[in-house]
């Protein structure tokens, strides 16, 4: 599809969308974002369409695609809370909010919306933003760019040579001026994360290891790094799941069964694996019916309980893939 085709959609949809006329509008944007990578706001848009059109649990698969395959954007992260707040699934909606605060910790807007559903402390925070990392699957890379790769080199070059002078103000301004000209470089971030953390700017640490594990939330060695953020905080709880989350997606970390016998005892494997099930699980109360369960040929999945309506099996299906881990 090319770009006049996709203007000629676009103007047929706002158009329709206008006159209110939801049903026309949703069909419009259906087509639009129907090719392999419709823009982000064409897919809010849509979502947005079929609400209105009362379509509700294909509006909500539409926000999720938007929030995962979008995950530094703060609209499609907030469009998916909006919509499960509405819908009453509260914890649910903590969990996107908590990914939108990720990539803007400064949102007010936010934080609002996340105190609205009951997240009131920092310990309650923290969960929310381990299970919205964990909400995500890792991003598409983006195509090379060829002019970004040349105004990043210098400061990355600098980033890198003051790190090893341990130079950490220097490391740190360099890795920022890298982000600005490409936010999505999952080693800068966390590069940026620890000059943070030796400058003793941990909370500023915890934001850039959990912007990081948006982009790619299945690298255990980096959930090890905003454990030790947490901990440097004195938040013990929040790093003990930090460190959990490591252990899950790669039983036996020697980093992760250290720091987990340093604050919960000298527990065996067992033991451990049995914490961090317990501790990373989909709350069965909750209002998506979901619950964890092992199977040997899977792994650790989640399995859909009966009863559940559409609305409800849309979360499911999103969720259960994405809250998988392997045993």
């Amino acid at each position: 599809m090319n770009m006049f085709q996709n203007h000629k959609l676009r103007s047929k949809a706002r158009s329709a969308a206008r006159s209110k006329q939801w049903g026309q509008a949703a069909n419009w944007y259906s087509k639009l974002c129907a090719q392999r990578h419709p823009s982000v706001k064409d897919l809010i848009q849509f979502g947005h369409a079929l609400k209105e059109d009362g379509q509700l649990d294909k509006a909500l698969e539409v926000y999720l695609r938007a929030a995962n395959a979008h995950p530094y954007n703060v609209d499609a992260q907030r469009q998916v809370g909006i919509f499960l707040k509405i819908r009453g699934h509260r914890q649910e909606a903590a969990t996107y909010f908590a990914r939108a605060l990720a990539i803007d910790s400064k949102l007010s807007d936010i934080r609002d919306e996340l105190s609205s559903v009951g997240v009131n402390d920092d310990a309650a925070l923290d969960a929310y933003h381990l299970r919205g990392g964990l909400a995500g699957g890792d991003a598409k890379k983006k195509p090379f760019n060829l002019l970004t790769r040349l105004r990043t080199a210098l400061p990355l070059k600098q980033a890198r040579a003051a790190a090893r002078r341990m130079a950490w103000p220097q490391a740190e301004e360099n890795y920022r001026k890298i982000l600005k000209q490409d936010p999505d470089q999952v080693r800068c971030l966390v590069q940026c994360g620890h000059a943070l953390r030796e400058q003793g700017k941990a909370e500023e640490a915890v934001d850039c290891y959990r912007r990081a594990l948006l982009l790619t939330p299945r690298d255990p060695d980096i959930y090890i790094y905003l454990g030790a953020a947490l901990k440097h905080l004195g938040r013990i709880d929040s790093a003990l799941g930090a460190y959990l989350a490591a252990w899950r997606l790669r039983p036996g970390l020697p980093a992760a069964v250290q720091e987990i016998r340093a604050i919960s005892g000298d527990l065996e494997d067992g033991q451990i694996a049995e914490l961090s099930g317990m501790y990373l699980r989909v709350d069965p109360s909750q209002h998506d019916g979901t619950v964890p369960v092992s199977n040997e040929n899977r792994g650790r999945q989640l399995s859909e309980v009966s009863g559940l309506d559409r609305e409800q099996s849309a979360i499911f299906k999103f969720l259960a893939g994405s809250l998988a881990y392997k045993e």
